[in-house]
């Protein structure tokens, strides 16, 4: 790498420069820290849990593949949750035809 720079030039500087340019030039991702679960505005606290425990429950059967996790997953957690988004999706739909 020195071989590369004029001869003269120190090192630290040309580093010094790069990291400036790698800070000024590519975006770095931003976290936000009040972000949370986005939600649909038609999605309730209800839902959110339904949604979440789904979700748990998915990555608990993925990692041990029993068939007590599947059956907690796929018989008794996923039909709660998509039956509990089916109902509120109608009753915003509702609200919403009724309202306009």
């Amino acid at each position: 790498m020195q071989a590369l720079l004029p001869e003269g030039f120190p090192f630290h500087q040309f580093i010094r420069h790069i990291r400036h340019c790698i800070d000024r030039y590519i975006p770095k991702p931003r976290k936000d820290t009040n972000s949370k679960f986005k939600t649909p505005i038609w999605m309730d606290l209800y839902c959110v849990r339904k949604v979440k425990k789904k979700y748990n429950a998915w990555k608990r059967f993925t990692f041990s593949h029993s068939y007590r996790d599947y059956e907690e997953y796929f018989c008794r957690l996923q039909n709660c949750a998509t039956k509990a988004i089916c109902y509120k999706k109608k009753k915003y739909q509702k609200g919403v035809a009724e309202r306009s």
